[in-house]
């Protein structure tokens, strides 16, 4: 669980909030929506591949410095191959959101989960038994499997017609300007969480040592706090979630349409 918050900061800078760029976008009605998805990709994956560096220059560190701890080293790694399948599902689930099609995000989000569970269940015990970090490095790399079939699943409810050409694929600075218009300021906002979480291990660890107490003790007690504790603490939070993402496209389009009081209406009912 130490690596979690590392985890959490890279997704949240590798997915830059396209979820909501893209919704938002898309909501409006007045672009082409194949042009404006299909052409960010390119330029995500590169800006994953990126950041995939960044990781792997910066693994050791993290992992001896700020962690204290040698067996995250390759957990660290694992997280830098999961970004790009991670921000390539996020770019489609905003793509439905937009066009308030909420049963696909549904459907990809159900198969992904019963993926991982099923991973977990059947791989991890597996891995356990070779080593503790290949196994961390095991969950990390689940990500990789769920989101594959999660993007499957999202590209089998896009409409039977659509048919993709090279012009599809070649970005769009229109496109881009207005995207890094919206998710920039959303991400700044959220990375300042993300890094707060991220410091939380490293000043945790760097105390108790200095306390005197043991690594393994150290990580054996943020992990039972951080595994078991906080998910239950923080359920609560889906529900906020799912309304935002039912509510940014709905709103978009009742002000794009200068329909203000419905918009207004739709604001205070949620």
């Amino acid at each position: 669980m130490l690596v979690l918050p590392t985890f959490n900061l890279f997704i949240t800078i590798a997915t830059l909030s396209l979820p909501t760029a893209i919704s938002k976008l898309v909501a409006e009605g007045t672009r082409n929506n194949k042009k404006l998805v299909l052409g960010f990709l390119p330029i995500a994956i590169i800006f994953n591949i990126f950041l995939i560096i960044i990781i792997i220059i910066l693994a050791p560190f993290i992992a001896n410095n700020l962690l204290h701890n040698e067996i995250l080293y390759y957990p660290i790694i694992s997280i830098g191959i999961t970004l790009p399948f991670i921000t390539t599902s996020s770019i489609i689930k905003g793509y439905f959101f937009g066009k308030e099609k909420m049963f696909p995000n549904v459907v990809s989000n159900m198969i992904e989960q019963i993926t991982r569970i099923i991973s977990i269940i059947f791989i991890i015990p597996y891995l356990l038994k070779i080593n503790i970090s290949y196994a961390v490095s095991g969950l990390v790399f689940i990500n990789c499997l769920s989101e594959s079939l999660g993007i499957v699943t999202l590209l089998l409810f896009m409409p039977n017609k659509t048919k993709i050409n090279k012009n599809d694929i070649k970005p769009d600075l229109n496109n881009i300007k207005d995207i890094f218009s919206i998710s920039i300021p959303t991400t700044t906002s959220r990375l300042i969480s993300s890094i707060g979480l991220f410091l939380e291990p490293v000043i945790i660890t760097f105390v108790f040592l200095k306390l005197g107490y043991e690594t393994s003790y150290i990580t054996k007690e943020y992990g039972i706090i951080s595994g078991y504790v906080l998910p239950m603490v923080m359920m609560p939070n889906f529900l906020s979630g799912a309304i935002s993402n039912a509510l940014l496209p709905t709103v978009t389009k009742s002000y794009a349409n200068k329909k203000y009081k419905e918009t207004k209406r739709k604001l205070l009912l949620a």
